[in-house]
């Protein structure tokens, strides 16, 4: 081989494994997300359920995340498998919906499949924080000397500065008030410590019907998410949270791939 023929070759492959990764992330996602057929080889890893969807096994899920240089999702399933001794503590439904949130913000950053009709809008990320395309999805602990709302914030406007990014926020300290997590984005790059605040959603997990003991009132907190895992119905937005039933939490947040994870199944579900 010509030594330019060599060079050809390298730029060739450079360029090509990131756009592999590309098609490889948005094709298992998409599947994941809506259960539909894959067009590439990680099929072989999923259930078939009717047919015509099917489910991936969930410890399958981090690992070819992380085949395809996603990392983050080994680490919240292992903390998903380590819940699983405590059921119905609350700890565990919490890490289910964090582990959902890290891939409907993957989902956002490289499935192209799933873009809005007609305007081709991209998609926004979990609880729609994302309003000008997503280019990166990062996972943070807040520390355990961090222990409420005010002093939450601060660190997460602080740690939220690349523009078009979906941070997700886990809390260290184990009684932290009001909220199991945070989720934050920034639309435009910050310069000199000036500009914008970012965007912050925080939510709350419930296995009861409990209504929320306190409002979201912090003024930099856009919206509170109380994500109960009973069987809901439709309730009004009051104190700043909002109340998505099942639907539309097995529809916007789990997805068909990780519906069976909902607590309303736990009595049934056959492991």
């Amino acid at each position: 081989m010509l030594e330019s023929e060599a060079t050809d070759l390298a730029i060739t492959l450079a360029v090509g494994i990131p756009s592999l990764l590309a098609v490889l992330l948005d094709d298992f996602l998409s599947s994941i997300i809506s259960g539909n057929r894959c067009v590439t080889f990680f099929e072989a890893f999923s259930t078939p359920v009717d047919g015509r969807r099917l489910r991936f096994p969930l410890p399958y899920i981090p690992i070819i995340l992380q085949f395809l240089q996603e990392n983050d999702g080994v680490a919240l399933f292992e903390s998903l498998q380590r819940s699983a001794d405590t059921v119905e503590s609350g700890r565990d439904w919490e890490l289910v919906v964090t582990f959902s949130i890290y891939l409907r913000s993957l989902a956002s950053k490289h499935c192209k499949r799933y873009k809005r009709p007609v305007v081709e809008e991209p998609l926004r990320g979990p609880f729609d924080i994302a309003t000008e395309g997503v280019e990166d999805v990062r996972v943070t602990t807040i520390p355990a000397e961090v222990a409420d709302v005010a002093r939450a914030v601060q660190f997460i406007q602080e740690t939220t500065q690349q523009a078009k990014t979906i941070y997700i926020f886990q809390l260290a300290h184990s009684k932290f008030p009001v909220f199991d997590g945070f989720v934050s984005y920034r639309r435009l790059k910050r310069w000199s410590g000036e500009g914008e605040f970012p965007t912050i959603h925080g939510y709350q997990c419930k296995l009861s019907r409990d209504d929320p003991l306190h409002p979201v009132d912090h003024p930099n907190i856009a919206r509170g998410w109380f994500l109960r895992g009973g069987r809901t119905v439709k309730a009004p937005d009051r104190d700043g949270w909002v109340f998505p039933t099942e639907e539309d939490m097995n529809t916007n947040l789990l997805g068909f791939g990780l519906q069976l994870l909902h607590p309303v199944t736990w009595g049934s579900l056959t492991l």
